[in-house]
């Protein structure tokens, strides 16, 4: 089955078991694309690769108390240097300066490609961040209320404070979208889509509490657009709440599967009757133990349990999902405004039951 290998490239920029330290694309380890080829993995997520605001106010915002105490806990002698803003607030579809130029970010995917994994790149088509740019230069595409600007949000949480929200209800924003989408297409392999079912007329229209004037979906027009300028870029949506099918319907290749991990740590499903009522392509979905926004599996599980889930997920039919660290054992969730984050000891059992399970697919 098809795999996709997620890392948080600032995080691994400043420690990974290969140059320790790189500052640029072009220095990324070839060693660990051939750890992934020697894995069979298909895609690598580089997840944090477009420009962040430059503005001091917006990494202000991840230098709040409530995520102070969140760093201390991971690194106690972290610095103000060693946060950066959200990966998910950006500036703009263009790479971060911190983190090359265009031609570095080529070299290696054409580095991935030559060893037969694929690169993912992500698409945040909800909002950009509060002070990026395109605010004040194109303040049309974002949605104000009592003129005031929105901060991007879903409907069952507060809102991201770091974020301006993009407003779907205008015809101009949702052109302005497809376009990044285009540029991404023409650069990457495929996109891991954050948060796409608030995208959806419905879910917009109750997050905003107003109706809009459109019975097509954005991402109907968008994805078949973003395949026609680039036939084999593979889309892949984060999506919860049952919306599962209906974003396969307008065109996603892959969807999140959250209730997979769910189930295997006996968290009651959103809607008892999700399964009957879906009725899911299980080729279509996204199976994971952890990622940037889960615990770690091996902090929630011991070792012959935590096989059983791993065999479980290797089982799974549709697109596996891994997280960097996931298979040496990390136990520690590290924010991801916090990049110095210190390195753990390889759990050795760990390591060789996924080496052993993933090498003789």
């Amino acid at each position: 089955m098809p795999k996709l290998y997620q890392i948080h490239l600032r995080q691994f920029m400043k420690q990974n078991s290969y140059n320790n330290t790189f500052n640029s694309l072009r220095q990324f380890p070839i060693e660990f694309l051939d750890y992934l080829e020697t894995l069979n993995f298909q895609y690598l997520w580089l997840m944090g690769i477009w420009q962040l605001p430059v503005n001091r106010l917006q990494r202000d915002f991840s230098l709040q108390s409530f995520l102070k105490e969140k760093y201390s806990q991971i690194n106690p002698n972290w610095k103000q240097e060693d946060i950066i803003s959200s990966v998910f607030a950006i500036e703009n579809y263009t790479i971060d300066q911190n983190l090359g130029t265009i031609q570095d970010y080529l070299f290696l995917k054409n580095e991935a490609n030559k060893r037969g994994v694929k690169i993912i790149l992500d698409f945040i088509p909800n909002h950009f961040g509060y002070y990026s740019t395109l605010t004040t230069t194109n303040p049309e595409l974002f949605l104000k209320q009592d003129d005031i600007l929105q901060n991007g949000k879903d409907p069952n949480y507060p809102a991201w404070v770091d974020t301006a929200q993009v407003d779907y209800s205008k015809e101009l924003t949702r052109e302005f979208m497809i376009k990044q989408l285009i540029g991404i297409s023409e650069i990457c392999d495929g996109v891991r889509i954050d948060m796409a079912m608030l995208t959806l007329n419905s879910v917009f229209e109750r997050t905003w509490g107003f109706k809009i004037n459109f019975e097509s979906e954005f991402w109907s027009e968008a994805l078949n657009i973003a395949k026609n300028n680039n036939k084999d870029f593979i889309t892949i949506g984060e999506c919860y709440w049952n919306l599962e099918t209906q974003l396969l319907d307008l065109g996603f290749d892959y969807v999140y599967y959250k209730p997979f991990l769910d189930s295997l740590i006996n968290i009651p499903p959103e809607n008892p009757n999700s399964e009957i009522q879906n009725n899911l392509n299980p080729n279509k979905l996204v199976y994971f133990l952890e990622n940037h926004d889960e615990k770690r599996s091996a902090s929630i599980w011991d070792l012959e349990i935590l096989k059983t889930k791993i065999d479980a997920l290797i089982q799974t039919s549709g697109l596996q999902l891994y997280y960097h660290g996931q298979l040496i054992g990390n136990q520690s969730h590290s924010p991801i405004q916090l990049i110095n984050v210190p390195p753990e000891n390889p759990n050795s059992e760990i390591q060789n039951y996924y080496l052993e399970k993933l090498t003789n697919i």
